[in-house]
């Protein structure tokens, strides 16, 4: 969310990727999750010397960062699926690499291996929730989110009274965004998470002068890819007249 300071958890984004070994294929670990939870696992020396008076001290001397998740079963979902096929596998077999984004687009990957997979089970008249863990392989790397790349963008008067609207060729299957706000918003950071309004490119906006009109390029986990804002004019509203 632009300059949002309290993120909520949806909006961090874990993807595992379902064909490890050869030409990485990532999917998103969100449809049906419940719960994510990170940990580090640390190892704890603790230790009492004379000079304590009788009070220990501790050193933490190795740690394994894991992430514990928890959802419901949603039958075809590519990434459910792929971790319930490796239930009964052993060694190699059970290994990966994840992707977790936070909401600003800070990305922690690495190899790990899928744990402690406990299948889908329970009352009759309930769901299947099942669980299972990522264990990573030695320290994750943490790539720092980038501000998003310069959207290019060219913005017109609606096609009626009172609109705006801007024009943009998306890459790919990527979409597009807007939000107008009263102020100019800090550029956010690439992959970072944001809410917006759907857009189709050239449709018309309800705007009137003076506002600002964010304008996104969104993958397909709607995570920012571009951006630009731009503080809207006379010329760029449909007078009417």
């Amino acid at each position: 969310m632009l300059n949002c300071t309290i993120p909520l958890n949806f909006e961090s984004l874990l993807e595992i990727d379902t064909n490890y070994g050869g030409v990485a294929s990532y999917a998103a670990l969100s449809r049906g999750v419940k719960n994510i939870a990170p940990a580090l696992n640390e190892s704890v020396d603790q230790a009492s010397y004379y000079d304590g008076n009788g009070f220990s001290e501790s050193e933490v001397i190795g740690a394994q960062y894991i992430l514990s998740v928890t959802l419901d079963r949603v039958a075809g979902n590519t990434a459910q699926e792929y971790v319930l096929a490796k239930q009964f596998d052993l060694g190699c077999s059970r290994k990966t690499q994840v992707r977790f984004t936070n909401f600003q687009g800070d990305v922690k990957s690495g190899v790990c291996t899928i744990a402690n997979i406990t299948p889908p089970g329970g009352d009759a008249a309930a769901k299947g929730e099942w669980s299972f863990e990522l264990h990573f392989k030695a320290r994750p790397v943490l790539a720092l989110a980038n501000s998003a790349a310069a959207l290019t963008a060219t913005i017109s008067a609606g096609t009626v009274v009172g609109a705006t609207a801007f024009a943009v060729t998306p890459t790919g299957d990527n979409t597009l965004g807007y939000v107008l706000t009263a102020g100019v918003p800090t550029t956010p950071n690439a992959l970072a998470y944001v809410s917006v309004l759907a857009y189709t490119s050239g449709d018309d906006i309800p705007a009137v002068i003076g506002q600002s009109l964010n304008m996104f390029e969104l993958d397909g986990n709607g995570r920012v890819v571009g951006f630009k804002t731009e503080v809207l004019e006379a010329a760029d509203i449909n007078p009417g007249v």
